[in-house]
């Protein structure tokens, strides 16, 4: 009895500093003891009333659900691992009445909705189905083998080509020939006997501004002795100063520019009266060290503007392998919840529309592929995610505070365990803070940060909101912060 004191003490202070994490790592050494006493055949104590793994651990739950309920953790037990886990990350299996990890070897078919085997939907989709439904309800495109549900209308028939492809993919292989109003073979040209035709990528080489679909070659340019696998892609809308020529100043810009590194194109948003720059994909240190030098330190921003209009935004896009699903959830969240509302439209100079849009109601769940390209986290690229939130700009110390952020909370969102609170905006900046070479990494973003007040935050008491009701923590974790 005197072990069980000691561990229900340990597991009710976890429960009192509201550390989800901590709580479940003392219930799961609460249960392993429980389960080693019922396997030495040692009296049942009050967890114990029912020798299985199952009723164990909601004993256990249910001798602690006041306190839990009462600091707002929900954590309930995954019988397929033999654990706890965070309801917020787990699903519910209704056919078996049980809960467990979404990793786990149990899901749900989205379209009949029956209980199955882990890994006998096929991977390829955004909707996890078993083999019948995956047949019944999904296209896949015969170029990147993505499957989507036909209501979507995402993957077409191409006559042109024999296949079936998504949008992305017909993107980079179909054509259009404006004379005879055909679909063609991008690579081939018009085909057509009776037509004279000049492929994309030849009609285009000849101008300085591309169309919004030109897509070239990707460099993956990094500096020496780089090793990461994460690169980044900045589109900057800029807009034409009156009195200029737009196509004598995008001749202007790409000289400041080696090569191939930068393209310009048109844009939607800013109706032919500028253009937006993009550069070809790159690590942080090439960014930040090479790609700009000419752009940054020129008069050019005497022909352009960008931070002072309106239509005009600053998108990065991230190599989609360096992150797991977990990361892009965690990134999801943080741009959405409302905690942090006001910290990102501060730090991005813009508040959420309809080409950055914020949801409130995002989980971590959300990182799949989906199909809003105007999300403040725009995740229907297959190898990229894009970060649309910024304001336009072209002054160096903003664009590379931008870049400097989105660099900073792709690696803040792998040393961060799996919990909401921990994705507050103080969290993140309490690591720009406090972990060592951030200074100087994130130079322009840490002294943003530094300059408006977010570190006084550090140096203050805390209080946060949880449920609507707004209450001091006594704890020390959360000693440093007041909204």
């Amino acid at each position: 009895m005197m072990y069980y004191n000691s561990y229900i003490k340990r597991i009710k202070s976890s429960i009192r500093s509201e550390d989800i994490d901590e709580t479940i790592k003392e219930l799961e050494l609460l249960l392993q003891y429980t389960n080693k006493r019922i396997v030495h055949k040692i009296r049942f104590d009050k967890f114990c009333n029912y020798p299985t793994k199952l009723s164990i651990g909601n004993n256990i739950l249910q001798a602690f659900s006041f306190e839990l309920n009462k600091h707002g953790l929900d954590i309930v037990y995954d019988y397929s691992n033999d654990g706890f886990i965070d309801k917020e990350l787990s699903v519910y299996l209704e056919d078996v009445g049980e809960y467990t990890s979404e990793d786990s070897e149990h899901y749900y078919c989205d379209g009949c909705e029956t209980h199955n085997e882990h890994g006998s939907s096929p991977e390829n989709s955004d909707n996890y189905y078993c083999i019948d439904c995956f047949n019944e309800n999904t296209s896949t495109c015969e170029q990147c083998n993505y499957s989507y549900h036909h209501e979507d209308s995402e993957v077409r028939y191409y006559e042109v080509a024999d296949r079936d492809y998504c949008e992305s993919c017909a993107d980079d292989i179909i054509g259009y020939c404006d004379n005879c109003e055909s679909n063609t073979i991008r690579d081939n040209g018009c085909e057509n006997e009776d037509c004279y035709y000049e492929s994309d990528d030849q009609e285009e080489d000849n101008r300085f501004i591309k169309n919004y679909g030109y897509k070239p070659e990707q460099l993956f340019l990094k500096c020496q002795n780089e090793t990461t696998n994460l690169f980044y892609g900045l589109e900057i809308e800029t807009l034409i100063r009156k009195g200029f020529e737009r196509q004598e100043i995008a001749e202007k810009t790409l000289n400041l520019f080696s090569v191939n590194h930068v393209v310009l194109k048109e844009d939607a948003s800013i109706s032919g009266s500028g253009f937006e720059i993009v550069s070809n994909t790159a690590t942080f240190e090439y960014h930040k060290t090479k790609l700009w030098d000419n752009f940054f330190g020129s008069d050019i921003r005497d022909n352009l503007r960008s931070f002072h209009d309106k239509s005009t935004g600053l998108h990065i896009h991230a190599s989609r392998n360096f992150y797991n699903k977990s990361d892009i959830g965690k990134i999801v969240v943080f741009l959405n919840i409302p905690y942090n509302k006001k910290f990102i439209t501060h730090l991005s100079g813009r508040e959420y529309n309809s080409y950055c849009q914020n949801n409130p109601d995002k989980k971590i769940t959300d990182y799949n592929k989906d199909h809003n390209r105007t999300d403040a986290l725009n995740l229907t690229n297959r190898n990229t995610i894009e970060f649309r939130i910024f304001k336009g700009n072209l002054a160096e110390n903003s664009v590379f505070r931008y870049l400097e952020f989105v660099d900073c909370l792709s690696h803040f969102v792998k040393e961060i365990t799996l919990q909401t609170n921990n994705l507050k905006f103080w969290h993140f900046v309490k690591y720009v803070y406090e972990k060592p070479g951030n200074k100087k990494r994130y130079n322009n973003l840490y002294t943003w940060l530094k300059v408006n007040g977010y570190f006084d935050i550090l140096n203050s008491k805390i209080y946060f909101i949880k449920n609507h009701n707004v209450r001091k923590s006594h704890h020390p974790h959360f000693r440093k912060l007041k909204t």
